[in-house]
């Protein structure tokens, strides 16, 4: 916030940095999760490394990539709203901290319940969205 001053720019930033590293973190940790003789057996039958990446590597690393992208998601909504409580004049955050400020509590609650509803229904959509993209997960990510 101090490099790019009080506005959307630095809430932009502020989220896209803090929801990156669960994603590259996961990411990582799902490449580097895949056993070696998978990748040996496609080097044997002559896959060119950008095939590797698509049939071993991507598959492979799915369920995890998808796990980075779903505690992401979790942690950028927690910094809208933060970023909103520091440095803002409109926003959900906003809406609860002024609330809170001005014993407005009915006010604070339905930002809160908004913000929770938002967080559940996003959540959903990526259990079904992982559902389809790794069906050989045990269970296939859904818990709804």
């Amino acid at each position: 916030m101090l490099l790019l001053g009080i506005g959307e720019a630095s809430k932009w930033a502020v989220i896209a940095i803090g929801a990156f590293f669960p994603i590259l973190i996961n990411t990582m940790a799902g490449v580097m999760g895949i056993a070696r003789i998978y990748h040996d057996v496609g080097r044997n039958f002559g896959a060119s490394r950008i095939h590797r990446y698509q049939t071993i590597a991507l598959p492979g690393a799915a369920p995890m990539i998808l796990a980075g992208i779903r505690l992401g998601w979790g942690l950028a909504l927690l910094l809208i709203v933060a970023a909103e409580f520091v440095a803002a004049d409109a926003g959900l955050g906003y809406m609860i901290w002024q609330s809170w400020q001005t014993f407005l509590i009915e006010r604070m609650y339905v930002g809160l319940t908004v913000i929770s509803l938002l967080g559940y229904l996003s959540f959903v959509a990526l259990d079904r969205i992982t559902a389809k993209l790794v069906p050989w997960q045990a269970g296939g990510g859904a818990r709804t």
